[in-house]
């Protein structure tokens, strides 16, 4: 995920422009489930980790809304990163507690995709996040609402650490998309 992320961070840029089948490249690059949506949540294209995260077949999630595939609702959830990037025209990231993917939480992170003449698409990426205490082996959980989202903690042994370095780097496999 490294890979992929720095070279989002460095190409994403109101100057750069995606062309649809390029986009659809670099979800099909990423080993986290990935997808490809519009500013209307529909679903333009997906890849298979996203398929194997939700435990089901690929048919009909095309043409979705991703609230209605992901979270099995009928609108999008509150702090929507897809929403906040839409408005700010930026990255936006929102830690969540899905049932419908598990018990555990994960990253999403909404990245805006250029495509020209007012056109945006947007990558969607959904990583889990491990939450085993490195120090005592404990179940980490999510710090009260007066800190920061991406605050996990441990209360066995106190031991406290930001969401974004729980997450693994998975960079071998992703391709060189420059």
């Amino acid at each position: 995920m490294e890979k992929i992320l720095v070279w989002l961070t460095e190409n994403l840029s109101p100057g750069i422009y995606f062309r649809e089948e390029e986009a659809k490249a670099i979800i099909g690059s990423v080993e986290d489930p990935a997808l490809l949506i519009d500013e209307k949540h529909t679903i333009r294209s997906y890849n298979e980790p996203l398929i194997e995260l939700l435990n089901s077949s690929d048919e009909g999630s095309g043409g979705s809304k991703c609230f209605e595939v992901i979270h099995k609702g009928e609108e999008p959830i509150d702090n929507c990163p897809l929403e906040d990037s839409i408005e700010g025209d930026s990255v936006e990231s929102e830690v969540i507690s899905e049932p419908q993917l598990g018990d555990g939480y994960y990253l999403v992170k909404a990245y805006p995709l250029h495509m020209g003449k007012d056109s945006e698409l947007y990558l969607h990426l959904v990583v889990e996040i491990p939450t085993e205490c490195p120090d005592c082996g404990g179940e980490l959980e999510k710090i009260a609402e007066d800190w920061p989202d991406d605050w996990f903690y441990c209360p066995q042994c106190t031991y406290t650490e930001r969401v974004e370095e729980r997450i693994p780097k998975r960079s071998d496999n992703v391709e060189e998309l420059s």
